[in-house]
């Protein structure tokens, strides 16, 4: 009997990988596909999750006979009357798997196959990190509480926002109400509150610090303050957009009494403005960046020094290590490159500034009526094309890669050297030391393959996934989840 399955909403994304002959020359590729799970006739796919970067295990939210199932790899779980959204999913690095099922009006998580306890309602599983521990919110009867590790938590009236684990996996925060006007903070044996409300609970980067924003009863109308382990700062009329930096530094927004916006960093007043956007912090922790309107003008504020002045600003972008950033200033209609505080070229459209990993070296996409679309890689244009996309450095060499659109096709330029012509192609993906660039690719929509160093891989797929990137495994093996008619399959590949 044939096998017949429908699929809802699978969003075929490509990604890939090209070797071009100018960077490094594959003298042989060997590949491999392996079944990780074929969905059972007359099913119907609901939903689907891997478990990256690994992807050799495959989670299934199916429809048949009216019932809903769930599938690990070949096993198949269920009847159920309901399965829960987004699930079921795999935990970060550890491989467990999770769901959350109904029957007979009993609410249950499962987690690495193991039914726990029911309830009338489970919200939202999470796990740490490391997907050691995990916790979801709970309902029985009257009572809502939240279950960490299979051990039922204090009982709250409600909840606001998800529960969160500190980055290194060890603690857990949550937000609970007694009533409609007393709000705290959960984390392990600490208690924080009462408040009237708390939101942007989070983490600092290193686990040691905890903050959030909450309002409770001051003079006038200012009641908002920033709170970092316990520590409050003054009260002000408004507050949001509380980041921590890799430092553990804090910046947030804060409205004072005269309806300007200021930032308040490590509970220290910055000037205020007229109006502020979202402050970053660059990923080294030593920048603290954000726009204000000046009145007329729109300026970036940097470390508290103030830049050129433009209408509009677009987002800032951070090398990942070295500091550098670069934004978009657009005066009368036009956008200008600032990169590190200096103005560059003005063109009538751009993309995204990217960094290279040091962040000596910038790229962008741009466009100039009357030539169309290009890239320029430290100040020089390339050639233009009908379109472009946003172009990928290199992790190691001063190197970039990028689609092109040529009419009716597609090319990889690595470089500015042009490969192979293809129907679709999907985005570069370089090897951790930068010898090697693949990306999928194929001649007819029919069969997808692998380019790798500009030469192509002797099997072929139905399709592959794009919401799971392609991995480097070493430098000179990779893979990918895709599809295989109906089998869902890992497609690896060896570079020799």
């Amino acid at each position: 009997m044939s096998t017949k399955f429908f699929i809802l909403r699978i969003h075929i994304f490509f990604i890939f990988f090209v070797l071009f002959a100018t960077y490094s020359y594959a003298t042989e590729l060997k590949t491999k596909i392996t079944i990780i799970a074929q969905p059972p006739e007359h099913s119907r796919l609901l939903a689907y999750e891997s478990n990256p970067p690994d992807y050799d295990q495959i989670a299934l939210a199916l429809l048949k006979d009216e019932k809903m199932f769930a599938q690990i790899n070949d096993d198949l779980h269920g009847p159920y009357d309901q399965l829960a959204k987004d699930t079921p999913f795999f935990a970060p690095d550890s491989g467990k798997s999770a769901f959350i099922f109904q029957q007979d009006n009993k609410h249950y998580a499962a987690i690495n196959n193991d039914k726990k306890k029911g309830y009338d309602g489970i919200g939202k599983i999470v796990f740490s990190p490391d997907g050691k521990n995990h916790a979801y919110k709970a309902q029985s009867g009257d009572k809502q509480f939240v279950v960490i590790n299979g051990k039922e938590q204090e009982d709250f009236d409600g909840f606001k926002d998800d529960i969160i684990f500190s980055p290194d996996g060890k603690k857990t925060a949550y937000i609970g109400f007694k009533n409609e006007k007393e709000g705290y903070v959960i984390s392990g044996d600490k208690k924080y509150g009462p408040y009237r409300n708390i939101k942007e609970l989070k983490f600092s980067p290193d686990s040691s610090k905890l903050g959030f924003i909450a309002f409770k009863e001051g003079k006038d109308d200012r009641g908002w303050e920033l709170v970092v382990n316990g520590k409050e700062s003054e009260l002000y009329k408004n507050a949001m957009l509380l980041k921590f930096s890799s430092k553990n530094k804090t910046a947030c927004v804060f409205q004072n009494e005269k309806d300007k916006l200021f930032i308040l960093e490590d509970f220290e007043e910055h000037k205020a403005y007229k109006t502020l956007g979202q402050p970053f912090f660059s990923p080294n922790g030593s920048t603290l960046i954000y726009p204000a309107n000046t009145g007329k003008n729109w300026q970036m504020i940097v470390n508290q020094k103030k830049e050129s002045k433009f209408d509009k600003l677009g987002p800032v972008t951070f090398s990942d290590k070295g500091g550098s950033y670069g934004y978009t200033g657009i005066k009368n209609e036009k956008p200008t490159i600032v990169i590190n505080g200096k103005k560059e070229k003005t063109y009538d459209s751009s993309g995204l500034i990217k960094f290279s990993t040091n962040g000596k070296h910038y790229a962008y996409r741009a466009f100039k009526k009357g030539k169309g679309w290009f890239v320029v890689w430290d100040g020089k244009d390339g050639k233009a094309y009908p379109d472009v996309k946003q172009p990928i450095f290199n992790p190691v060499k001063n190197e970039i890669a990028y689609m092109a659109f040529k009419g009716n096709s597609v090319v990889m330029v690595k470089n500015g050297i042009e490969g192979k012509e293809y129907k679709s192609i999907g985005l570069p993906r370089f090897s951790p030391e930068g010898k090697n660039i693949a990306y999928y690719a194929t001649k007819d929509d029919k069969s997808w393959f692998l380019n790798i160093n500009g030469k192509e891989t002797d099997k072929s797929i139905t399709s592959f996934i794009s919401k799971f990137p392609i991995v480097f495994e070493s430098e000179n093996k990779l893979h990918a989840l895709g599809m295989n008619n109906l089998n869902f399959v890992k497609y690896q590949c060896t570079i020799k």
